[in-house]
């Protein structure tokens, strides 16, 4: 456990936080495109997970939907390999989400506000961003922090 998280990724410029954010946007683009070529039924139900060793995991909300997801695998494979992020896909592997954690997703609803976060999470996000290398996460690390200050 970091004693202290904030001076641990200020004297690592960001960068812990630079490659989290750029691992979501990868993952997100990569779901964007996979999801494509699903029905709008299938798709709703399927989330990337992870792409390693030339395997795209995808979780799903349930048994039904992993099967369902199993039997499009070959033409899912065809397709995708013609994108660059998925050239040299070898396999796509299905899982499903734990009952408790699926339960708990179809519970949800859509978060539409901010929840607010204390002053000195705010002052302690606007020094991360004064010492993040990147402009783009600077610039947005810094406009979320001032609507709490």
């Amino acid at each position: 456990m970091i004693k202290d998280p904030v001076n641990h990724i200020l004297k690592n410029d960001g960068a812990s936080l630079g490659a989290l954010l750029n691992h979501a946007q990868v993952l997100q683009r990569m779901n964007t495109l996979f999801t494509q070529y699903l029905d709008d039924s299938l798709a709703k139900h399927c989330q990337i997970a992870k792409y390693e060793q030339q395997r795209l995991i995808v979780m799903t909300d349930s048994g039904a939907w992993t099967t369902r997801l199993q039997y499009k695998i070959p033409e899912l494979l065809e397709s995708l390999r013609q994108h660059p992020e998925f050239q040299d896909i070898k396999a796509i592997c299905c899982k499903t989400y734990p009952e408790n954690i699926s339960a708990r997703l179809r519970e949800q609803k859509p978060v539409r506000s901010v929840q607010p976060i204390s002053k000195d999470s705010a002052l302690a996000m606007i020094k991360i961003a004064e010492n993040t290398k990147d402009e783009k996460i600077r610039n947005i690390l810094k406009k979320f922090a001032e609507k709490f200050l």
